[in-house]
Order: C-alpha cells, then sequence, then structure tokens
C-alpha cells in the first residue's frame, strides 16, 4: 500500500490541517484505516483525524482521501461536523404506534355511528 500525500494546507481560523491524500490500495478503505493511514503519515493522534470523503474511480485501485487533522481533541469536537446515523428502527416504530392509534380511533367512530343510528 502506498501512501502520498497531494495536498497539505493549514486552517488557523479553524486550528486544522486540511489533507488530502492518494492511497494505491486493492480494497477501498474504511473510515477506520483511513485515520490509522494519515495519523501514521502525519505523526498525530487517530482521535484528532475527521475523514470528509474517500473516492474512487470504478476499476482503478487508486483512491483519494480527503480529511482535516485538528490540533487536539477538543477542537475536532468544537469544529468537525456532526452527522447523526439515520434511526431506521426508530422511524419504524413511530409508524407503527401512528398506525395503531389510527385504527382505534376508526373503531371508535364506526361504533359511534352505530350508536347514533339505534
Amino acid at each position: 500500500m502506498e501512501i502520498k500525500i497531494i495536498e497539505n494546507r493549514d486552517n488557523l481560523l479553524f486550528r486544522r490541517k486540511e489533507v488530502k491524500l492518494e492511497v494505491d490500495t486493492d480494497v477501498t478503505p474504511s473510515r477506520e484505516d483511513a485515520k490509522k493511514m494519515i495519523s501514521e503519515k502525519i505523526k498525530c493522534p487517530v482521535d484528532c483525524v475527521h475523514i470528509l470523503k474517500i473516492e474512487g474511480k470504478f476499476g482503478e485501485s487508486l483512491f483519494t482521501i480527503s480529511a482535516e487533522v485538528y490540533n487536539n481533541e477538543r477542537d475536532k469536537k468544537e469544529y468537525a461536523p456532526v452527522f447523526k446515523k439515520k434511526d431506521v428502527e426508530a422511524e419504524k416504530r413511530i409508524v407503527e404506534s401512528k398506525k395503531v392509534n389510527e385504527k382505534p380511533k376508526e373503531e371508535s367512530e364506526e361504533n359511534s355511528s352505530e350508536v347514533e343510528n339505534e
């Protein structure tokens, strides 16, 4: 696996380095593997690395990794964007609970119309 730094800029406002690397490997690197590669190459803690994206072209073994390397973990927590995973199970539970709540209403409306007709 060959790692080459394409771009390395200092962003003093956000107290970080913006890094772009090229990695030559057969398999697309995971975000954790990319963090380890960058921390070894730049000699910084793994906790200070934030991966923005991993790009690769179909059929090629060359991948471009864009990342931000913060001065410390506190700066990363303050400035790095936080992406929340979509909780599919929670959404299913909400939809099911709405369906359950709607059924008794429909039944109660039918029962009330029968009572009125009598």
